[in-house]
């Protein structure tokens, strides 16, 4: 019998090695690690001895003490001058996507580090532009008995690029819509094959609120829940999961049960948003969590299914970009949404009897057909909105309202026609999220 080598390590962490500045639409401003950070600081809190590989600025981390007092080990860290150490992004509690105020780092040094740092028992490779050090890194570790793992990110935009590194991947973390757009392909099944025909083992497929997927090499596939979260910021939260996973399957958990208790610390840190509280989780918190928290499972492709009617003023510019936005975020998580103006059109003072008759049964058979209603009660107009939630409630069609002015009065008529009024977008989709995967089960 073989024996196992010695390992220094259970984990290394390869990436950028930035701080995250957050700031939030009600002016709230945090500071925390980001980058590397997220993976490691979760592993080193479940009890992973865990390193960090990667560039820095050449100023000491403010937070470097701390992390150090906790067990990172910092010692495969390169100093660069020309590095961006900070990255800052804003309205990071908004649902639509955030805007990046500084960098992304295009300067990277030759990174040095300690060869003892490579007797690990899993490396973690977020992308860097230094393919061939991956490689390096990856080669030595696999030849030591360790794990490889990668989160193909949008960093990477021409997948030949990597074509040699992942010959020694393992493991395959990343978001559907990352890996779709990296690969070009339309579906998972694609995806999936492509990456099993370099030897990967096993492939993560992360939907954000409706779960993710766990593919294997034997053609099997286990869908894991998310668990609805009071999230305050979900930067990072796909990196948390990434280490929290590792660390149940380096000892031995089912797969099934690594995936779900990564969705549970996920879910758990997006309710965290400041450090070290955001990476302070442990299995003791996960087994209490599980017990309260509501799990989801909604694919994508499952989630085409789901027919939602938006209900919403279409007459003023700003009014019908509020739409737009609305119909993106549901969109692109795979709802299909039927938004009146965009796909019947708005009548006009000139629009004849017949294109009026037109548009109402078009409306009207559109309403028919969906599963829900969103109502947008924002500067709701004269009247249309409140119509059209009426309608469906004689119709048995549930109304998710979505009403952000809390000044706005409403009449109890529309309090108790509706299944709820969300005061923000991310309160709305989580409850569109647990009726959806509620009715994806009755439609089985």
């Amino acid at each position: 019998m073989k024996k196992m080598p010695d390992y220094n390590f259970d984990l290394i962490v390869v990436g950028e090695i930035v701080n995250d500045i957050l700031r939030f639409s009600n002016g709230n401003v945090i500071k925390r690690p980001g980058g590397v950070f997220y993976s490691s600081l979760i592993a080193n809190s479940f009890g992973l001895k865990t390193g960090i590989i990667g560039t820095s600025g050449d100023k000491k981390n403010e937070f470097y003490d701390e992390l150090e007092t906790i067990g990172i080990d910092f010692s495969g860290v390169s100093p660069n001058k020309n590095y961006c150490d900070e990255y800052e992004l804003v309205n990071v509690n908004e649902i639509l996507p955030q805007i990046l105020q500084t960098g992304p780092n295009v300067s990277q040094n030759r990174l040095i580090f300690p060869n003892y740092f490579l007797r690990s028992k899993a490396v973690l490779f977020y992308p860097i532009k230094e393919i061939n050090k991956m490689i390096e890194i990856a080669k030595i570790v696999k030849e030591n008995k360790g794990l490889v793992c990668f989160d193909l990110q949008h960093d990477i935009q021409n997948i030949e690029f990597i074509s040699e590194f992942l010959n020694f991947v393992d493991i395959l973390f990343g978001s559907r819509e990352e890996l779709l757009e990296i690969t070009k392909f339309t579906n998972d099944g694609d995806v999936v094959n492509y990456f099993f025909n370099y030897g990967v083992n096993l492939i993560i497929i992360k939907y954000g609120l409706g779960g993710s997927t766990i593919y294997s090499k034997n053609n099997s596939y286990i869908r894991i829940p998310a668990f609805l979260a009071n999230y305050k910021c979900t930067i990072g939260a796909g990196d948390v999961y990434n280490g929290s996973f590792i660390y149940y399957f380096l000892n031995r958990y089912p797969i099934e049960e690594c995936g779900e208790k990564a969705a549970l610390t996920s879910s758990i840190f997006s309710e965290r948003i400041s450090f070290p509280h955001n990476s302070e989780i442990n299995n003791d918190i996960l087994i209490r969590e599980k017990n309260i928290r509501t799990p989801i499972v909604a694919h994508p492709q499952d989630l085409r299914n789901i027919k939602i009617y938006l209900a919403g003023h279409f007459l003023s510019q700003p009014t019908r970009t509020w739409v737009d936005e609305i119909t993106y975020i549901l969109e692109s998580r795979g709802f299909t949404v039927f938004n009146p103006y965009r796909d019947v059109g708005i009548l006009t003072e000139n629009s004849s009897i017949q294109e009026q008759i037109d548009f109402f049964e078009n409306d009207i058979n559109a309403i028919l057909s969906s599963d829900l209603i969103i109502a947008l009660l924002d500067c709701c107009g004269r009247g249309g909105v409140f119509w059209e939630m009426g309608y469906g409630f004689c119709k048995n069609i549930p109304t998710f309202a979505l009403l952000t002015d809390n000044q706005t009065p409403i009449s109890n008529m529309i309090i108790n026609s509706v299944k709820t009024i969300y005061p923000d977008i991310s309160h709305l989709l989580n409850g569109i999220f647990e009726f959806s995967s509620d009715l994806l089960m009755k439609k089985k």
